[in-house]
């Protein structure tokens, strides 16, 4: 179920926080609840990814030691599990009446299917799969707040997901090489490629970052321009991602954002800016 994967499962609050409405009671609730379909839509499929990728798995040097590849969980015990988590998280939108966010489940689950199902061994098309997942988790928790992003928004988060997917796939090819047995779609791409495709992301991410920050600030009438002000460290943290990219360390996003100390300053001092403005 990969529970150091749940991380990114908060991207359910970044349209809230990005309309300073996160801490209203109500939208506390609801952000809680969609939080709680996407660990358990999320969890379900990672069980079904391991249980179809368990051989392959066993070839490499981490994934080996997920429990389907070495043994510890059996292959049925594991499909009830995966069952169950998938009906639940399809069950407890319909339970709630929470049809938008139902809906968005499906998506991201039927996305999931033909990404495990075939896609996942397309160019490109895997990528933007992978990168989808984020852009429909932040879209459903503003869909279950009642906030609606704006195209901005939804630019920087698309743009900002596509980065961190094309700096997993570069630092994968990196530390396994391209004839990897692990990911078949990587005999496809080359270094040079996805270097470029990630730099080619991360500057989207801080352009359209830059013109949503603008895009806040307009809508004041006075006030420390504070949106713009976060620009900076968002920036800073992107490229002290970058670098590990660079350096082929990507592979695991969760990994970089709970153990890379000045990832979680610049964080901290992206969030203390933007927040400003909203006081």
């Amino acid at each position: 179920m990969r529970p150091k994967q749940w991380i990114k499962n908060l991207l359910v609050a970044s349209v809230p926080l990005a309309a300073g409405q996160l801490f209203e009671r109500k939208i506390v609730w609801q952000l809680g609840f969609a939080f709680l379909v996407f660990v358990l839509a999320s969890a379900g499929t990672y069980v079904f990814n391991d249980l179809r990728d368990a051989d392959r798995d066993r070839q490499h040097p981490q994934k080996r030691h997920r429990p389907l590849a070495c043994g510890d969980v059996k292959p049925t015990s594991a499909a009830w599990l995966g069952s169950i988590l998938v009906i639940l998280s399809l069950g407890l939108p319909i339970w709630a009446k929470e049809f938008e966010l139902l809906g968005l489940i499906a998506l991201y689950l039927g996305i999931q299917f033909f990404y495990q199902f075939g896609w996942k061994s397309v160019p490109i098309v895997e990528v933007f799969l992978v990168a989808s997942g984020f852009v429909i988790r932040a879209v459903a928790g503003g869909a279950s707040a009642g906030i609606y992003p704006t195209p901005w928004f939804l630019s920087v988060v698309a743009s900002g997901s596509l980065f961190v997917v094309s700096a997993k796939r570069f630092s994968e090819s990196v530390a396994m090489g391209m004839s990897s047995t692990t990911r078949d779609v990587l005999i496809h791409y080359t270094d040079s490629y996805l270097r470029s495709l990630w730099t080619i992301a991360l500057t989207c991410s801080i352009v359209f970052y830059a013109l949503w920050a603008v895009e806040v600030q307009s809508t004041r009438e006075s006030g420390m321009a504070s949106s713009l002000l976060s620009v900076a460290p968002f920036s800073a943290l992107l490229l002290r991602y970058a670098m590990f990219a660079n350096e082929g360390k990507a592979e695991s996003p969760e990994d970089l954002i709970l153990n890379d100390g000045l990832i979680r300053v610049l964080g901290f001092c992206w969030l203390a800016t933007y927040w400003l403005h909203l006081i």
